[in-house]
């Protein structure tokens, strides 16, 4: 399913009065099929659902994100060095 809070047009803290104004509205505009509606009228009027839903959409993880580190590269034949085994004989 997709974004519930852009289905119905509400923010996080839309209370359960302005979701049900924000259906009424999503239904009588026909920007989405009577189901998907539901759907998310559902998902954001159960508390763990709805937590899920905040989590998955609204929670930004851009400060947290980090660059991969760089891989090493081989001089001799220019090519990324995963692993270099010595056996001896």
């Amino acid at each position: 399913m997709t974004d519930p809070f852009i289905i119905l047009g509400v923010d996080e803290t839309a209370t359960k009065k302005e979701i049900m104004l924000a259906v009424a509205d999503a239904l009588r505009d026909g920007r989405h099929n009577a189901k998907t509606i539901a759907a998310a009228q559902k998902m954001l009027f159960n508390p763990l659902t709805r937590a899920q839903a905040v989590f998955r959409y609204r929670v930004d993880f851009g400060p947290y994100a980090v660059s991969a580190p760089q891989v090493p590269v081989d001089s001799e034949n220019r090519r990324p060095q995963l692993v270099r085994l010595i056996i001896s004989p």
